[in-house]
């Protein structure tokens, strides 16, 4: 089911294509500058994985490849499921359903395996990395079966391997649980980068609240804790209601929450059709419908019925009809991904959260070595008037700071800095208006 449940770790689904198809698709991204990564299972197979059909007889060589019991050891999972499922007389660990057995990864044969696998797809089919999906339940200890320390070890020992075969092999792992947690995976010894989970959450909250605090409180913790630019950044995956959806079909609320993600620190992922508003819930994979291309037969994604009905709204909200408007949601996402693109500090800036007095207002600052960048996102229904931003200390030269507008509208006013960085009761726009967003580069005076 979407790949998760691994029949053949060295084949193609043929029901999205043949190999050479896949390589194919990686020529054509690399010679555009696109790197391709691959999801990547490693916690648990198919049940019908012919490494489990055979491994279910005690004398198979393969028993040893998952975890069994003779009797119901009778404890629940990580968040209270049912992970020991009966079979001939027997019993399997599975953290996820009875049709994912997970694997005996204390078993060094299927360590050795998974390996051999990792190589094929970055030497032989030339992949450039991987997500790596449930990767907090790796090992378990007992009835330990999140986060352990062996899960940990587990992940080390790969990356020496995945970085030997290419030391610009990159992996983004799927951690869903707290900042603290995830982050312990990120201190250069594991992945390269980790999903932020709790701050996609916020993003959405803050919008659908109209207020900042619990973002801004989340963001610092972020930024504590995770060393700088090792988090994924997103708003909803393929395991969530998507956006549109949590946001009840709101555009204007959908483009606050895409200049939250567009100007954080780390790096963004964008879940398909996110950029035109497609709209889902999980139920059914109903958030897994076909991306929305034109108004053409099936959306313009393909010239026979789909594998999903299609979402609602396609026949407006498709890549064709919103590039022709410059207000819609998909020119607004391309306006902060070129703004992204062609500013440094919004890429690999250092990360500066300004108190606004106002709780509708969200603002930072984002400083490389090049520039200094300011951002203001109003996540409320109301024009913003009675703001001021300031900042006690920041990374800011002392001196008169002149701005010029990357992204939004409005004449804007100078800045006064003093020593330390330190800057008050400053007002760029004299309003902000509903969901706006405004960035600005700020030019210091000679």
């Amino acid at each position: 089911q979407h790949g998760y449940n691994t029949i053949d770790f060295y084949a193609v689904n043929p029901d999205y294509g043949t190999l050479a198809d896949l390589q194919n698709l990686i020529e054509q991204a690399h010679a555009r500058g696109i790197r391709v990564i691959l999801d990547l299972m490693l916690n648990h197979t198919s049940n019908q994985h012919p490494w489990f059909l055979q491994g279910a007889d005690p004398a198979s060589p393969y028993h040893d490849w998952y975890i069994w019991s003779d009797t119901d050891p009778g404890y629940l999972g990580y968040w209270g499921q049912q992970v020991w499922h009966p079979l001939a007389g027997r019993y399997f660990y599975a953290s996820f359903s009875a049709w994912t057995p997970d694997l005996n990864l204390e078993n060094p044969e299927v360590t050795q395996e998974l390996h051999a696998v990792t190589r094929y797809w970055l030497e032989d089919v030339g992949v450039d990395g991987f997500r790596l999906d449930a990767a907090k339940h790796l090992v378990e200890e007992g009835q330990d079966q999140g986060n352990t320390p062996s899960t940990h070890a587990w992940w080390k020992e790969y990356r020496l391997l995945y970085k030997d075969i290419d030391p610009l092999a990159f992996t983004v792992g799927e951690v869903w649980d707290t900042t603290a947690i995830m982050s312990e995976y990120l201190q250069g010894d594991e992945f390269d980068l980790s999903f932020e989970f709790y701050l996609a959450d916020r993003y959405i909250d803050a919008v659908k609240e109209g207020d900042s605090t619990a973002l801004i409180d989340q963001v610092l913790v972020s930024d504590e804790l995770i060393p700088p630019f090792y988090y994924g950044s997103f708003l909803t995956n393929h395991d969530q209601n998507r956006v549109m959806t949590l946001l009840l079909d709101d555009v204007e609320k959908a483009k606050a929450a895409a200049s939250l993600m567009l100007t954080a620190p780390g790096v963004p992922f964008l879940y398909y059709g996110e950029e035109v508003g497609l709209r889902g819930e999980v139920a059914e994979d109903l958030n897994r419908c076909p991306m929305q291309w034109s108004a053409e037969a099936y959306a313009g994604f393909s010239t026979v019925t789909p594998w999903k009905e299609l979402g609602p709204a396609w026949e407006s909200d498709n890549v064709a009809l919103l590039t022709g408007d410059p207000d819609s949601l998909l020119s607004h996402y391309r306006d902060l991904i070129r703004a992204r693109s062609q500013h440094a500090a919004l890429r690999v800036g250092m990360l500066e959260v300004l108190d606004t007095g106002n709780e509708a207002l969200y603002a930072i600052l984002r400083t490389s070595e090049a520039e200094s960048v300011l951002v203001l996102v109003n996540l409320g229904a109301g024009t913003v008037t009675d703001y001021a931003l300031s900042l006690p200390q920041s990374s800011l030269a002392e001196g008169l700071y002149t701005p010029s507008v990357i992204l939004g509208v409005g004449e804007s006013t100078i800045l006064l800095v003093a020593s330390e960085g330190y800057f008050s009761d400053y007002v760029p726009l004299a309003s902000v208006p509903p969901y706006a967003t405004l960035i600005l580069q700020l030019n210091r005076v000679p």
